[in-house]
């Protein structure tokens, strides 16, 4: 289900790894409806930090795809202080003071790093204070260099996740910087007999987000 209108009464909610917004849980605890929250360790602080840094009165920029449901939850926290980019020329409120750069959990952490520094640059000497606050996932990093030493091993490399999951589609992203050819799939039906002519070595790897099974 994907709106609560949908629930019945003394039904059950079940919210993803992603996440969910504030306003959902209110409604759920309104709505006395039981809750089966299986939302990440890492996206949980994510949210923490956007509630805590709002709370100090910072507006917070989040580094990550506006679109994407672990973002949408994540900016909820932030009470309409907050604003999700992925452009180090976004603008900041003339009202702001005060500012904290965080990122969507399955950023690249080089990259939310590269974009904290340009935010700085362009903001240090307009504002009291900047704050960045690393909330990248550590478990993404090690996956994307694993999957890097990986590639190195292998003449064809395939990467399982669902075609709609971000952190899967960068995964393949970051094999494919290898030069190794790399599929992405979701499926093994989805595997092409000719990928693997020639092919001696195969090596296989899942975005965060891909049940064990």
């Amino acid at each position: 289900m994907y709106s609560l209108d949908e629930v019945p009464e003394n039904g059950a909610v079940a919210i993803t790894a992603h996440g969910a917004g504030e306003e959902i849980y209110k409604e759920i605890k309104r709505r006395n409806l039981r809750l089966i929250d299986t939302t990440c360790s890492i996206v949980r602080r994510a949210q923490e930090t956007a509630a805590t840094m709002v709370k100090d009165g910072f507006f917070v920029l989040l580094y990550g795809e506006k679109d994407h449901p672990e973002v949408k939850g994540i900016l909820s926290w932030t009470r309409g202080k907050g604003e999700a980019t992925m452009s180090s020329n976004a603008a900041v409120p003339s009202e702001a003071k005060k500012l904290a750069v965080i990122s969507q959990t399955t950023k690249k952490r080089e990259l939310f790093a590269e974009f904290a520094q340009q935010i700085t640059g362009q903001y240090a000497s307009k504002l009291e204070e900047i704050r960045i606050v690393d909330t990248t996932c550590p478990e993404t990093g090690r996956r994307y260099q694993a999957a890097r030493e990986l590639a190195h091993q292998v003449e064809a490399l395939f990467v399982v996740g669902s075609h709609s999951s971000a952190n899967t589609r960068k995964l393949a992203e970051t094999c494919r910087e290898t030069k190794i050819p790399t599929y992405h799939i979701d499926s093994a039906y989805e595997v092409n007999g000719e990928w693997l002519t020639g092919v001696s070595r195969v090596g296989v790897t899942a975005g965060a987000s891909t049940p064990d099974y």
